[in-house]
């Protein structure tokens, strides 16, 4: 699928997979049903430990949603091989470890969007 949306179009849907992902992951792992919305706090660390950066006007947070969308929408990565990811990457540390797990898949998958976007830190 060609993905034509703005940055911001794509954070808002990738708002809503990384919901997504974040409460499949922890109803897997709990055994029971469980419904979250990450913070932008927690999205910004998990992103940080990734490697991803803000730009302009879009923090880290913003950029880590965009890649779920675009990597999701150009079927780069399924949701369930992010939500697998989220579960095994949760560990000792729970979400924020699953979700950085996640935001490296993402930063290796999207990284021609990200770089165009300026949000990926030197070395990451």
């Amino acid at each position: 699928m060609r993905v034509e949306a703005s940055l911001r179009e794509l954070a808002e849907l990738g708002d809503a997979i990384i919901n997504f992902v974040a409460s499949a992951a922890l109803t897997m792992r709990e055994g029971r049903p469980r419904g979250v919305r990450v913070p932008d706090k927690l999205l910004r660390r998990a992103a940080a430990r990734s490697g991803l950066g803000g730009w302009l006007d879009y923090g880290p947070e913003d950029l880590f949603e965009a890649a779920a969308a675009y990597a999701w929408l150009a079927n780069r990565v399924t949701l369930e091989r992010m939500v697998r990811v989220v579960l095994e990457g949760m560990g000792s540390e729970g979400l924020e470890g699953g979700l950085a797990a996640l935001a490296g898949l993402l930063r290796d998958c999207d990284r021609e969007l990200i770089e165009r976007a300026g949000g990926l830190r030197p070395g990451a």
